[in-house]
């Protein structure tokens, strides 16, 4: 035990999150990764169900599968394929392994079975924990894996987009599918690890995912990680989380329905769709991870597993609203948060109200310290990323250019303006509110002020068509007071009017206008991989979806936690996101594709309700599958500087930057 109270005591003295623990995995790079197979290091590790060391558990060092979503792991290592943990939990993991190159060079460890301190050497078949470890050469003779409930509520959730079963009633101890698509000709780091298309490369998404672990967990000591004054992780949740699986892992196990705490967790994390129940605490964390707002009963009766031990601490002193893990972000100059946007490499967007384009790694870490000022930026309401990964925003206002009538500002990757000293003003620009960029490269402006569009190309220029003489933007009867937008796979440009009931849809080459009455005061647009149109909709609090040849397919679905819905968002599987701005919650919606298309998939009261969203606008999904939200107001309200909360592993990974239709990477 004197290694585990070192490495402890090496969390206590880390001073930043990014920064790995006296050996354990730190945020890494997602741009690098191993170009050849190399050989394995030896490294050793610990494996604990709560305060007891588990003997006899066998131990796997797996590498993440290359063809495709939950596509099998490979098993790294040599022999019988695994190791054997000591009367003390102790394990060694010897070189006699090799590294492979990236895309497959993400590795992780499981431990099954074993006795967790039973009298008369009883084992616990239906144990099974998981760490993440990141890139397979980061691994090195100082690596120390701690394996316990903390290491696998964070992998799990981290990691759930990527993860899943062969059959659909895996036995206890049945290896778990982990891996993403690599086929994909641009896969590979000369490229960027580019997606060509659905299911080609999802490499970033999925290493993205496993640094994430480290914003939840330290792997070298099997404790949660608390973050920091600007990070604020979920540490009490996932404590409280790793207890309920050490009711089940510190026992000799059971199956759903038998009374015992392992069959009590198995019941509750069923998953209403299936009604199939899990089998090991993997399979459970999987499930609840994928499905994290059971009914009360059955998330009372997960809360009341903890009341038999109190391993880690603190822990939540009532049943929350949900069991989803949120991180939530401050500082970067956030000022009255408003649309976001996911780039390439997985780094968030966030533009401004009050003057500021705000950016963050996918670790969390700002990318400017006090934001991006000047250049234009002013009342910024809309952001966009194009297919170069430029970031272009909409300003009110902006006094010295088109009559202070607002302009767009475009910003390279990196931060430079591209736009001059105030931004883009011609074309018709008058109070901007939102855009939305095209596949070839132009962009597209909803303009509340004139209630018209502006077609800008891709150097900011009023685009052919745009301008008729002196008189530049495209209107029509049915556009009025314009606040959102939309652009989907055939061109066609969707604009929702904030003081009607219909959405304009504008043919691509601009001559064309079709009302469609179905939306009631909608504030966002999102675009599925099908053509489909979703609407978040002010009044009534409902969500509205048009087919893409303009079919009312539905005028108004509620339920989830809808409450003055504002950003939307889909995700890879098609399934709906919405961010409730009065409600200070989020809902999830079945996708076109369900054969119960817009039934709400979260609670009554939606998600997030007990983590502080306040004024919930904008949302994006990433190639990870989390799912980002810009808070325009804070708590405790200091001015107004908001924040950005990151509920983890909860959607379908989705290509980015997001230009046209949610695709899956």
């Amino acid at each position: 035990m004197e290694k585990v109270k070192l490495h402890y005591l090496c969390v206590l003295l880390t001073v930043s999150v990014v920064v790995a623990g006296c050996g354990g995995s730190g945020t890494t790079s997602v741009s690098g990764g191993s170009g050849s197979e190399t050989q394995g290091q030896a490294i050793e590790g610990t494996v604990y169900g709560g305060q007891q060391p588990i003997s006899g558990a066998k131990v796997y060092l797996y590498a993440a599968g290359k063809g495709g979503y939950a596509s099998p792991a490979t098993s790294l290592l040599t022999g019988a394929g695994y190791v054997t943990t000591g009367s003390d939990g102790s394990f060694s993991i010897t070189g006699d392994y090799t590294c492979p190159s990236a895309p497959g060079d993400l590795v992780y460890v499981t431990s099954v079975g074993g006795n967790p301190g039973n009298s008369g050497g009883r084992t616990n078949p239906n144990i099974v924990l998981i760490a993440a470890l990141g890139p397979c050469g980061n691994l090195s003779s100082s690596t120390f894996v701690f394996v316990n409930e903390i290491t696998t509520v964070a992998s799990t959730y981290a990691l759930a987009p990527f993860m899943g079963y062969t059959g659909n009633n895996p036995a206890a101890g049945t290896p778990v599918n982990l891996g993403a698509p690599t086929s994909g000709v641009s896969c590979n780091a000369a490229n960027n690890w580019l997606s060509t298309g659905a299911n080609t490369c999802d490499y970033v998404g999925l290493k993205n995912a496993f640094s994430m672990v480290n914003n939840l967990a330290v792997t070298s000591t099997g404790v949660s990680l608390e973050g920091t004054s600007t990070l604020v992780t979920p540490y009490v949740k996932v404590n409280t989380l790793a207890d309920i699986l050490t009711a089940c892992v510190n026992s000799t196990g059971g199956t759903a329905g038998d009374g015992s705490n392992c069959g009590t967790l198995f019941t509750a994390t069923t998953p209403g769709s299936t009604g199939i129940a899990p089998t090991d605490t993997l399979q459970a964390t999987l499930d609840l991870a994928r499905n994290p707002g059971p009914t009360a009963a059955n998330s009372t009766s997960l809360f009341n597993l903890t009341s038999s031990t109190v391993t880690y601490q603190p822990a939540l002193l009532s049943v929350p609203k949900d069991w989803t893990l949120s991180i939530t972000l401050s500082g970067g100059g956030l000022d009255g948060p408003t649309s976001i946007g996911i780039d390439a490499t997985g780094n968030v967007w966030a533009a401004d109200y009050y003057g500021a384009l705000s950016a963050f790694s996918p670790a969390g870490v700002a990318l400017f310290s006090s934001g991006i000022t000047g250049d234009g930026l002013h009342e910024s309401w809309g952001l966009t990323l194009d297919g170069s990964g430029d970031v272009w925003v909409t300003n009110i206002e902006v006094a010295g250019i088109n009559n202070n009538l607002g302009s767009i500002s475009e910003f390279a990757n990196n931060g430079q303006p591209l736009s001059g000293s105030l931004g883009y003003g011609a074309g018709g620009i008058y109070y901007p509110q939102a855009l939305a960029a095209d596949t070839d490269g132009s962009i597209w402006v909803a303009n509340y002020g004139n209630s018209t569009v502006t077609h800008l190309s891709s150097s900011g220029a009023p685009a052919s068509g745009d301008c008729n003489g002196s008189t530049c933007g495209l209107t029509s009867a049915s556009i009025e007071f314009p606040d959102a937008i939309a652009v989907d796979p055939n061109h066609n440009v969707w604009v929702a009017s904030e003081t009607t009931s219909t959405i304009t849809k504008i043919s691509g080459n601009g001559t064309q206008f079709t009302a469609i009455n179905c939306c009631n005061e909608a504030q966002g647009l999102a675009i599925d991989a099908s053509g489909n149109v979703w609407s978040a909709n002010h009044s009534g609090s409902t969500v509205s979806l048009v087919s893409n040849t303009g079919t009312v397919i539905s005028a108004g679905y509620t339920g989830g936690g809808l409450n003055d819905p504002n950003g939307i968002a889909v995700d890879g599987n098609g399934t709906v996101w919405v961010t409730n701005y009065r409600g200070g919650s989020f809902t999830e919606l079945a996708g076109a594709g369900s054969a119960n298309h817009g039934t709400a998939l979260s609670p009554s009261t939606g998600y997030g309700a007990d983590v502080n969203l306040v004024e919930p606008f904008g949302i994006a999904i990433d190639a990870s599958g989390n799912v980002w939200i810009s808070n325009f107001d804070s708590v405790p309200a200091q001015g107004q500087q908001g924040t950005i909360t990151e509920f983890v592993g909860l959607a379908t990974p989705v290509n980015t930057p997001l230009v046209g239709a949610a695709r899956i990477p």
